[in-house]
């Protein structure tokens, strides 16, 4: 399930926080796109670069989201710092807040060699420990 920060939750529900390194907006999205055409190498963001192509999200993960129970929420790196001012993590990064704080899934530092099977795949291991059927 994919939601928004706003979106009001049981307080015991787990909320898993997608943070892109890159900023929101039309603009901000072109230059992402042509930094990825013109230096794939150097694109900042891995989190970002697996989950979408050069300019939409990539089938497999598109599916995947709709179909987890997860309650996901995406943020670019300046919709993160208005939510959590002050709270500074290196980014990308993947979260999961259980109420009692935020736990790394995935910090700046885990992607290397990550692919999106590789997200897929410990997200829905996440997702049977916390919905135990």
């Amino acid at each position: 399930m994919v939601g928004k920060i706003s979106d009001l939750v049981d307080p015991g529900t787990a909320k898993v926080y997608f943070i892109y390194n890159a900023n929101s907006g039309k603009f901000n999205a072109y230059l992402d796109m042509l930094h990825k055409v013109i230096s794939p190498k150097t694109y900042p963001c891995q989190l970002c670069d697996i989950t979408y192509g050069v300019s939409k999200i990539r089938p497999a993960w598109k599916e995947f989201r709709e179909k987890s129970r997860l309650h996901m929420i995406f943020l670019h790196k300046d919709e993160w710092e208005e939510a959590f001012p002050g709270k500074t993590i290196p980014l990308p990064s993947v979260l999961l807040d259980r109420g009692k704080g935020l736990e790394v899934i995935f910090g700046s530092t885990d992607w290397n060699g990550v692919g999106l099977e590789d997200l897929m795949d410990e997200l829905t291991s996440l997702e049977s420990k916390i919905f135990i059927t």
